[in-house]
């Protein structure tokens, strides 16, 4: 990778597991300080037989989550990693603290939208019924390998 790509930061729009700072600190090495985000023309959705939502295109939808700052290339290809082959990475554009920013973002790729649920995934209730063990399935310092 060249030096400049490994100097540059970026924006995480988190919308699903990754707003747990656990999640986050074991994917990427460490914590990052976050801010509430909003996301508009997307609509979030539980993934049929999965723990995690996915985000789609939709018009007139919004999907709250949160973004984190100075995310490096090296942090990102974790997170590449976590994500896996059912999602895309993409520059977002958001709305924080009133303002618009662009920010990375993961959307599942079109060819995976029929394990959509219609189901709406609710953060409160992964943390209540099954953080600790999604915990266990995400390894720390996460290298090329995708939870079940």
């Amino acid at each position: 990778m060249p030096p400049e790509a490994l100097r540059r930061r970026h924006h995480l729009y988190a919308y699903g597991t990754l707003q747990v700072s656990e999640v986050l600190r074991q994917v990427i090495g460490r914590g990052v300080a976050s801010r509430p985000a909003l996301l508009e023309d997307y609509a979030r959705y539980r993934l049929r037989h999965r723990l995690y939502p996915g985000i789609v295109e939709h018009r007139g939808g919004r999907v709250t989550g949160l973004v984190y700052s100075s995310i490096d290339a090296h942090e990102m290809e974790r997170l590449d990693a976590y994500e896996g082959s059912l999602y895309e990475r993409r520059a977002l554009t958001l709305w924080v603290e009133g303002q618009k920013i662009e920010a990375q973002g993961y959307v599942l790729r079109s060819e995976h939208r029929g394990q959509l649920s219609q189901d709406p995934w609710n953060l409160e209730a992964f943390n209540r019924e099954h953080l600790a063990g999604y915990l266990k399935l995400v390894p720390h310092g996460f290298e090329k390998r995708e939870p079940t």
